[in-house]
């Protein structure tokens, strides 16, 4: 079966920083696939060389095994990465339809699906109206609809509610969890799992330039929690990340009376807490452990 978007050993050094350091993904079902990672790990450079906008030093990147060659992703990838800028007197439907005839789409083409785009986005009554007058929130709601249009194979999209606010990141939110329904490849990046948890098919973490995990299967796991310096000693059964001891991230938990009889403390001491968070801080405290070895290294 061949993958809807491959990726294999792709690597890219910027100046003396390698951005990317071996990415391997084969994703071969339509669905919404998210990544998270620090600032710099590499996530925007990436979705840059899948749509043909950076050229990796070396690996690849194909769609439906096809092939993406630098500068001309091809038709059926499409993405958003920071947030781009179009001519402030143009009107957004004339954008969009420059945007359809850009992908190959005839007229009749266009009209269909813009016609059901702006309902699926709930952006009809922006189509008329000129670019320059739009607030931020709805430049990135017309920048994601104008993505998928042409209903391309793959579609990245990077924070795409960065610098949006609570009313526009969920109209945002709404039109990706209904995007789910177009038999499209959406990989898209993220700070905040809390916004994108229930839309997620899967999960990556990427950091050091590399997939160094997958957290799909801690989305819904419920653990618990009390701080460090309540206990005088850390159970087997337990994680240390940050302040706190963590009890069920990587097996069932203890119930809580049974977790607060353990440390001798009391019941109400016990936290609940969010297993993908924890997992995703415990990796990120190995990550910033390691960047400061390796600095304390380099000046020894």
């Amino acid at each position: 079966m061949t993958a809807i978007l491959e990726l294999r050993d792709v690597k890219k050094t910027i100046g003396k920083t390698k951005a990317l350091n071996g990415v391997s993904i084969e994703i071969d079902k339509p669905g919404f696939y998210g990544m998270m990672g620090p600032n710099g790990a590499g996530k925007s450079t990436l979705l840059k060389i899948i749509l043909g906008l950076v050229r990796p030093d070396s690996g690849t990147v194909s769609i439906m095994g096809k092939r993406i060659q630098f500068g001309y992703g091809g038709q059926q990838v499409s993405g958003i990465v920071e947030t781009p800028e179009f001519p402030s007197y143009l009107k957004i439907s004339n954008i969009a339809r420059f945007i359809g005839l850009m992908r190959g789409l005839s007229d009749s083409e266009i009209d269909e699906n813009l016609r059901s785009l702006c309902i699926t986005a709930n952006l009809c009554d922006l189509m008329d109206r000129r670019y320059g007058t739009l607030s931020q929130g709805m430049k990135q709601r017309f920048a994601i609809l104008s993505a998928f249009i042409g209903y391309p194979k793959v579609v990245v999209l990077d924070e795409p509610l960065n610098g949006v606010d609570a009313y526009n990141a969920n109209l945002i939110l709404d039109f990706l969890r209904k995007a789910k329904d177009m038999d499209i490849v959406v990989l898209s990046t993220f700070h905040d799992p809390d916004q994108f948890r229930d839309i997620c098919d899967r999960i990556f973490v990427l950091i050091y330039g590399k997939i160094i995990s997958e957290l799909t299967e801690y989305r819904k796991r419920k653990i618990f929690k009390v701080r460090s310096d309540l206990v005088t000693f850390h159970p087997e059964c337990s994680i240390e990340i940050g302040n706190y001891l963590v009890f069920g991230l990587d097996r069932d938990p203890p119930d809580p009376k049974d977790i607060a009889s353990m440390l001798d403390v009391d019941v109400n001491a016990i936290e609940t807490g969010d297993g993908l968070l924890e997992r995703y801080h415990l990796l990120l405290e190995d990550h910033y452990r390691k960047f400061l070895r390796a600095s304390t290294n380099k000046e020894s």
